[in-house]
């Protein structure tokens, strides 16, 4: 339940003995997530908290692809108009210069947008990540989550910026991104509940059954429902009756039908239909030679 100061708990401030803790908690959550299903089984539906993951997840890569683009794009710009080399032979030479450097700006600015939404993309996801891993672990959502998440955040980035400088720069830069992305992460945290205590009731009630959710499916309280199917269900047979329920249904079909109602038998009576054209004809033509 979430208190007075905006700190998620778990349903039940009693913990049960038998009730999962810890790195068992994390264990019957990729379980579920995780678990072999068998054809006609229904999937269970995703957990809501991990579904508020994946979407701040594409926030943050979104976010990273305008901040990128526009940074290159301001850099491009600040580099000045694009005009042709002095020493072009001709004017097609210098049209063909102009359209390549277009070119590599308008590449430029889509590279540092896709290295951007990398970055900020995975620091968000590791960030996320680890911070609803740290409240599926403790069973409470506060500051120390946001904490633990910054600081493996600030791990990974200290680490990306020392890459080709050795193991052990890129160690001592995992350090120091680790201690500052925690001291980000502690204010953060607390900005976060206070913020959260000032949202409207339906909102915190909606975060309030997510966290509830997931506690559902760490204690196993999510069924798997199967289908409704008949035992001696026969897939070709059911295709077979849609075929010819569509076929009766069609407008050659239906002709068809008729034709066998009104006449007893459909082949008798479409052999006498064919037999009276034929002798009407042969009726005419006689009647023609003898005038």
């Amino acid at each position: 339940m979430r208190s007075d100061s905006g700190v998620s708990r778990r349903p039940q401030d009693a913990v049960d003995a038998n009730e999962p803790a810890g790195f068992d908690r994390i264990g019957a959550f990729l379980g579920y997530m995780f678990a072999r299903h068998d054809p006609g089984e229904k999937t269970p539906p995703m957990p809501a908290e991990l579904a508020e993951w994946a979407q701040d997840t594409m926030l943050a890569t979104a976010a990273g692809v305008v901040l990128g683009a526009g940074m290159q794009w301001r850099e491009e710009r600040a580099a000045g108009p694009i005009t042709a080399p002095p020493d072009a032979p001709s004017k097609a030479h210098a049209a063909k210069a102009m359209a390549e450097e277009q070119t590599q700006r308008l590449l430029r600015i889509v590279n540092s947008s896709l290295r951007s939404s990398l970055r900020f993309g995975s620091l968000a996801a590791v960030f996320y990540g680890v911070q609803l891993a740290g409240g599926i672990y403790r069973g409470r959502h506060d500051f120390i989550n946001s904490a633990a998440g910054g600081m493996a955040a600030g791990a990974v980035l200290g680490s990306s910026l020392m890459s080709g400088k050795g193991v052990g720069s890129r160690g001592r830069g995992a350090v120091l991104g680790a201690s500052l992305g925690a001291s980000i992460g502690v204010p953060a945290g607390m900005l976060q509940d206070y913020l959260i205590t000032m949202l409207p009731e339906d909102q915190q009630r909606q975060r309030q059954m997510r966290v509830q959710q997931t506690e559902s499916i760490i204690a196993g309280e999510v069924p798997l429902e199967r289908p409704e199917t008949p035992p001696d269900y026969d897939p070709a047979g059911a295709v077979i009756q849609q075929l010819e329920a569509s076929l009766a249904g069609s407008p050659t079909g239906g002709q068809r039908s008729d034709d066998s109602k009104g006449n007893g038998d459909g082949d008798a009576g479409q052999r006498w239909k064919l037999w009276g054209k034929s002798k009407g004809s042969n009726s005419t033509v006689e009647s023609h030679n003898c005038k």
